[in-house]
């Protein structure tokens, strides 16, 4: 979690388009440092697709923005449907980051406001492609140090946190991992063709702090990444 100048930075971009005179753009610049700062994200990803499936981009999709972060997996048995899941899992994606953009600018702020389950039902009843997949994004409210998740499946996220005394090799502390969900052996909880409405996703609320890193990660991850791995690249 960053807390970036967003409020300052405005300022500053419409002081350059609009030609605003040096008195008025000095004093909505120190107005907009006395706001209230939003936290924010600052991510990044990876995606290293199958060799077989590299042609097509993988079967994964992803949104990294500074509010919300999400990973959809597309379930691979839809290939032998002649279905590529990875066409579902990119527009799916899209769905949900419109409506999330939407429901900004409409001033909701994240916490309470934006309804997780409502936005991935929403945006799975608009997706047109066939296939499926698995599904988990975590939301950052901008003004309280709150990370609302939700996770649908075998892709699932963590939460650490660094220690508090700077020293060579300290251990981070894996404050939260979430459950895998399947009906039965390799056949996890996913949304879109004819599977029901994903209400029945995990939804969590967590108090995180500046500086607390998240993972978000399809099972492909976490199934040949254990915890010892996954803290030796965080140091």
């Amino acid at each position: 979690m960053n807390k970036a100048l967003i409020s300052s930075v405005g300022a500053m971009s419409a002081a350059s388009l609009y030609y605003l005179n040096d008195q008025k753009r000095r004093t909505q610049q120190a107005q907009a440092l006395e706001r209230p700062q939003a936290n924010s994200f600052r991510a990044s990803y990876a995606n290293i697709p199958h060799y077989k499936k590299k042609d097509r981009g993988g079967e994964d999709a992803w949104i990294c923005n500074d509010q919300l972060i999400a990973v959809a997996d597309g379930v691979g048995g839809w290939n032998k449907k002649g279905v590529d899941p990875g066409i579902f899992a990119r527009e799916l994606c899209n769905h949900v980051t419109n409506k999330f953009n939407s429901l900004r600018t409409a001033g909701h702020k994240g916490r309470y406001e934006i309804d997780l389950w409502k936005l991935l039902v929403n945006s799975v009843q608009d997706t047109k492609a066939r296939g499926t997949s698995t599904f988990v994004m975590a939301v950052l409210d901008e003004e309280d140090a709150h990370l609302r998740a939700l996770n649908l499946g075998d892709s699932g996220y963590t939460i650490y946190r660094p220690p508090q005394v700077a020293q060579e090799k300290a251990d981070f502390e894996k404050l939260f991992h979430s459950e895998e969900k399947q009906y039965k052996f390799n056949h996890p909880y996913q949304c879109g063709t004819n599977y029901k409405m994903p209400w029945h996703s995990d939804v969590h609320l967590h108090r995180v702090q500046d500086g607390d890193v998240l993972i978000l990660a399809t099972d492909g991850v976490y199934d040949n990444l254990r915890d010892p791995h996954v803290e030796t690249c965080l140091q």
